[in-house]
């Protein structure tokens, strides 16, 4: 079912958010965040397309924002929950330099993935993360 987003405050994510589900009278749907499984479907998805824009308009803080409320909604897809975890590890990696974090977002979306070419994909990020990490702790002794 395919989604727009109409409207979503981005200061108060637990807001009602405005979705437009494409029916044939492409009418309005106000659903509260969290209020059914419908919804949640619908929030999960509705907040991944808005991390997805503030990320294309470099609004990186807001994109983590959005990816973290996602994560926190009950019964995410496990596909969702995996390219979330992935892009806050990425986040906290590149923007942050958090690697302990980007580390823990990365083995949340090695847990979440069931294809095997994208679980490698996620392992070698992993395997990186933690090179890196020795590296850091190395050069502090």
């Amino acid at each position: 079912m395919p989604i727009k987003i109409a409207f979503l405050s981005r200061r108060t994510p637990d807001a009602l958010i405005l979705l437009f589900v494409a029916t044939p009278a492409e009418r309005p749907v106000m659903t509260p965040a969290g209020s059914s499984i419908i919804d949640i479907e619908a929030s999960a998805h509705a907040f991944g397309r808005l991390a997805s824009i503030y990320r294309r308009q470099r609004r990186y803080p807001d994109a983590a924002a959005a990816w973290t409320h996602l994560l926190k909604l009950p019964r995410v897809p496990g596909r969702l929950r995996c390219e979330v975890s992935l892009a806050l590890a990425v986040h906290h990696e590149h923007r942050l330099r958090d690697l302990r974090q980007a580390q823990c977002f990365a083995e949340h979306a090695l847990k979440a993935e069931p294809h095997h070419a994208r679980r490698l994909a996620v392992q070698h990020r992993l395997t990186r993360l933690q090179r890196k990490i020795g590296s850091t702790t190395e050069r502090m002794i």
